[in-house]
């Protein structure tokens, strides 16, 4: 287990996440929000398609065969068992494993399809995801159906590659930067979990045990958090919400006490920060 990468809001480590789960806190403001291997053994490249599913699905694919290796563990059946330690939960590919969780009453839904139906498609309708999060069962609509795809257009880097937009719903359910001070993908793959709480300026660690997926994580990485051009010359810059906010001590809050930071983002840089130390120090 070795540090891959590090900013100011994301820690990616490249090894088994078995070695860096006990390491991590589990209070209630920590979200793990992770898409483990399902133990499915799904075929990932074009090959999955089949003649019999029809309507030319396996000519077309055949005719742009992509070469992807299975994701590493997806060849045995998976055990949710070490994650469950922890409070607050969002488990990706549920179904294949939920034998081993416990009963929550809580599911959500993410309806792949969204508007097309009707449309031929081999592959699943939706995929679920168990939580811990409260009872009920919710539903995002985000079209990805191969190449037809509502966002991230062209951008496949992973064969179970979710989309950011997905997960960022996940945290903002959770309740976003109010409830939630650290978000945890033990499983990273291209890196979505820890795009989505970046864009959240939520801080966030990840652990990716495939070394060239780690890198394609940091170019993405790395790539969102390039500056925003100004519309115009000599109009002021967007702020992201990774930039650095000043401390605020002349206005208060509430009832008369000090306001310490400016955005719940800036605070929880502080507590990831003031984390990252203790376990440099440990």
């Amino acid at each position: 287990m070795k540090l891959y990468y590090a900013d100011d809001l994301v820690q990616l480590y490249h090894g088994d996440c078995q070695d860096l789960l006990p390491t991590l806190p589990r209070h209630r403001r920590v979200l793990v929000l992770t898409d483990p291997p399902w133990g499915s053994k799904t075929r990932v490249d074009n090959r999955r398609f089949r003649p019999k599913d029809g309507h030319g699905w396996h000519t077309a694919a055949r005719d742009r065969l992509q070469e992807r290796r299975p994701s590493v563990g997806d060849g045995q059946a998976f055990d949710p068992t070490p994650l469950l330690r922890f409070q607050r939960l969002i488990l990706w590919g549920a179904p294949w494993y939920a034998a081993h969780l416990p009963l929550s009453g809580g599911w959500l839904v993410w309806d792949k399809r969204k508007g097309l139906e009707d449309c031929p498609w081999p592959l699943s309708d939706a995929e679920l995801a168990w939580t811990n999060l409260g009872t009920g069962v919710h539903t995002f609509h985000h079209r990805w159906m191969g190449r037809v795809r509502e966002s991230e257009r062209g951008q496949h880097h992973h064969p179970q590659q979710k989309p950011i937009a997905l997960m960022r719903w996940c945290i903002v359910r959770a309740g976003g930067p109010a409830k939630v001070s650290l978000v945890v993908d033990p499983y990273a793959g291209s890196g979505p979990t820890l795009l989505a709480a970046q864009q959240l300026g939520i801080p966030a660690i990840g652990c990716e045990i495939d070394t060239d997926y780690c890198q394609v994580i940091v170019d993405r990485l790395q790539q969102r958090a390039l500056p925003l051009p100004a519309a115009q010359e000599g109009a002021p810059s967007q702020t992201k919400c990774t930039d650095t906010v000043p401390l605020i001590s002349s206005e208060t809050r509430g009832r008369g006490r000090p306001r310490k930071w400016a955005t719940r983002a800036e605070r929880n840089r502080a507590y990831y920060l003031s984390t990252k130390q203790k376990r440099q120090d440990g």
